[in-house]
């Protein structure tokens, strides 16, 4: 990165806290060696700390260490408050859209600014990321060259098959009738995971 920052933008809050713990335990103890023809040493492990090399940054909380972090976690809208600030975003080597999906004001204003920076800035890297992107429209919207395409990669990714049941009448308590469920799958079903999505932090609370 040449001493620049990487930023990977997340739509929401806890995903960018999430996701950066989760990478930075995964990081910690890789190898890292600058010559790959000599032999790896204990001294390459890579100890990797949340708020150090991988950090995040989200409104009122900000978990990174100015000349340790490298890797940066934030929300699309601290992204874009940044290049309020600092229009070439100067700091960044490499700018990392997640979830563009989802498609929020925040990341359709950013995908404006990045196009016009590309232009300015030749070294800076753009990378959007989406599991159902319609990807060849934003492939036609980052060519910045008449004649020549942004790359386009298409990774596999694993689906499972999925069955969908409705309740025979309207629930007065959705959330009592979601826990009611989890309960029945866990004594009805071989041993596995329930994933349970509620609305909001006080209904997962109380789950």
């Amino acid at each position: 990165t040449k001493g620049k920052l990487i930023a990977c933008t997340q739509p929401r809050r806890v995903a960018a806290m999430s996701v950066a713990k989760r990478v930075a335990d995964e990081m910690d103890g890789m190898f890292f060696s600058a010559s790959k023809s000599r032999q790896l040493l204990i001294s390459d492990l890579m100890t990797v700390q949340l708020g150090k090399q991988v950090g995040y940054s989200i409104r009122f909380e900000d978990m990174t260490e100015p000349g340790t972090t490298f890797l940066k976690y934030m929300t699309d809208g601290m992204l874009l408050r940044e290049a309020m600030n600092d229009p070439d975003l100067t700091r960044y080597s490499t700018i990392i859209l997640d979830e563009a999906h989802e498609r929020t004001m925040a990341t359709d204003i950013l995908m404006g600014l990045l196009k016009a920076l590309a232009k300015r800035r030749s070294d800076l890297k753009i990378i959007v990321m989406s599991a159902t992107l319609d990807a060849v429209k934003f492939q036609k919207y980052f060519s910045l060259r008449e004649g020549s395409q942004a790359p386009l990669f298409k990774v596999p990714g694993r689906t499972h098959p999925v069955e969908v049941f409705y309740t025979q009448a309207p629930e007065p308590d959705y959330v009592e009738a979601a826990i009611r469920t989890v309960l029945m799958i866990h004594r009805a079903e071989e041993p596995g995971d329930i994933l349970l999505f509620l609305t909001g932090e006080e209904e997962i609370e109380d789950a």
